[in-house]
């Protein structure tokens, strides 16, 4: 890439992955692919564009609030942000040194801007960094918010044969889906159930939902504050199901809410 292009005045590292998980419960797998996308890809990105840079230039690296301070159930993704924020001091260092007498190298760390409160800033912006209070956010708020390609509530029917389920979670990347008998929410259905039946029997994937779906997730209403909701999720529930208007519309998990309180990539 870096050969095709030539000299380069500026190289952004802005490549990012994120996934979430009870750190006990995270894999080596999990763990190294987020390291390599996020930490890895910065270093190579940077060791490559420095050479294109001929005598002058940027370098940009996207961290994010992450990488000044830690979140439950991403810390792959804090340790690599972390990290991303390291090597840039690093290297503006090392850059220094060889720079000259009359090199100028200009490090910028922006921060939160939590020092600075006085200035306006957007709902969007605050909530992106954890600085709108969650005593006074809604859930009506967060659920707008989700920014994965996936319906507002991905549902299936108790009556419905797994096969059919399966092919939504396969569809989706979902791990959990809430289960109807008509309006009524009656269960949820999990995708390691799933996996682990059809690994021992295939034929299971013609049976209806009903007979593999668990406990019905908790209902909340679009108007309590996202702290309760965080609360729920922290105690170990996947999920959420979100009612409005008397009927249940939407669906909260724990990778919402943080893409919500972290503000994402």
């Amino acid at each position: 890439m870096f050969a095709a292009a030539g000299p380069c005045d500026i190289v952004i590292a802005n490549a990012g992955a994120a996934d979430s998980a009870a750190f006990g419960r995270t894999s080596l797998t999990q763990w190294n692919d987020i390291i390599a996308v996020n930490l890895t890809g910065t270093f190579l990105t940077f060791r490559e564009g420095l050479n294109q840079i001929p005598g002058w230039g940027r370098l940009i690296a996207i961290a994010s609030i992450a990488g000044l301070k830690g979140f439950p159930y991403v810390a792959p993704y804090a340790a690599a942000k972390h990290g991303v924020v390291g090597l840039v001091r690093s290297l503006a260092l090392e850059v220094a040194r060889t720079a000259g007498p009359e090199g100028l190298v200009v490090v910028l760390l922006p921060d939160t801007g939590e020092r600075y409160l006085s200035k306006v800033h957007s709902d969007e912006w605050m909530r992106d960094n954890y600085l709108l209070d969650p005593a006074v956010t809604r859930v009506a708020d967060v659920a707008p918010a989700k920014g994965r390609p996936v319906p507002k509530l991905l549902s299936v029917q108790a009556s419905d044969a797994l096969r059919e389920s399966l092919t939504l979670i396969e569809k989706y990347d979902v791990n959990q889906i809430p289960v109807f008998r008509g309006t009524d929410v009656v269960g949820t259905l999990y995708d390691s159930d799933v996996l682990k039946a059809v690994l021992q029997d295939a034929s299971v994937l013609d049976r209806a939902v009903e007979s593999m779906m668990e406990a019905p997730l908790p209902v909340v209403s679009s108007d309590v504050p996202v702290g309760e909701v965080a609360r729920l999720l922290a105690t170990g529930t996947p999920a959420v199901l979100v009612r409005h208007g008397g009927a249940v519309t939407g669906i909260l998990t724990r990778f919402d809410m943080l893409q919500f309180i972290v503000g994402g990539q």
